[in-house]
């Protein structure tokens, strides 16, 4: 059988089907969320992290993705974290990590002290910022929500009557929440909060194989089809 045509990266492609080919075998992970910042709301700056786009797949009565739609199928992306799912502004603990998708561990979340969340992979949400320990209107605090992962479509999809091609589109990750420091100064004022950004959602992805484009069975199909054109 051929093997899987594999689309990690966001963006539109079309794959050409074979005529003998009665279904595919999908894989469609929507773009994960991104986590909020860690600001801790004593001093303003708090921002969520964007949702992933989704990514899809759709039947094409043409070849390279054209003609008339017969089928679609859709993974969804997943949900930003809205800001303010956070713990004590005088904590030091970590941060949480986001939702694993069916592919990937979501993004890990910021070490103890400040540390930044990470970015998620293959559809899973992004990582939020740990906390810095202190006393007073500390500008920060350990991120507790988890970022959503992209929704997964995984399954042998039958041909539509008609088709002879697929365009399918990889989504992207959700932005997480900017960071940022203030220094305001003068008057006893906080010199700088030191608000981490929230990890990005991981990219969607996209498989598609398709069990006779270029195998064995092809290469045998084409010997027998030119023996008997040759009448032997």
């Amino acid at each position: 059988a051929g093997s899987a045509a594999e689309f990690p990266n966001p963006g539109t492609f079309t794959l050409n089907i074979s005529s003998i080919s009665t279904s595919i075998s999908v894989i469609i992970i929507g773009g994960g969320g991104g986590s909020s910042n860690n600001a801790s709301g004593t001093l303003g700056g708090g921002q969520s992290g964007y949702s992933g786009t989704a990514s899809w797949l759709k039947w094409y009565s043409g070849l390279n993705g054209t003609g008339s739609v017969l089928a679609t199928y859709t993974a969804a992306g997943g949900a930003g974290l809205s800001w303010g799912q956070v713990a004590s502004n005088i904590s030091s603990a970590g941060g949480a990590a986001g939702m694993p998708s069916s592919k990937a561990a979501g993004g890990a979340g910021g070490a103890p002290n400040g540390g930044a969340g990470s970015a998620g992979t293959f559809g899973s949400g992004g990582g939020g910022g740990g906390g810095n320990s202190g006393s007073g209107n500390t500008g920060n605090a350990p991120v507790t929500g988890r970022a959503g992962a992209g929704a997964t479509v995984s399954q042998l999809i039958t041909k539509p009557s008609g088709a002879q091609s697929v365009k399918l589109f990889v989504g992207t990750g959700g932005t997480g929440g900017q960071g940022f420091s203030q220094f305001i100064g003068g008057n006893g004022n906080v010199q700088g909060a030191n608000v981490g950004a929230g990890g990005n959602g991981g990219n969607g992805f996209v498989s598609v194989a398709d069990p006779n484009s270029g195998g064995i069975e092809v290469d045998l199909l084409s010997i027998v089809n030119r023996l008997t054109a040759a009448g032997i």
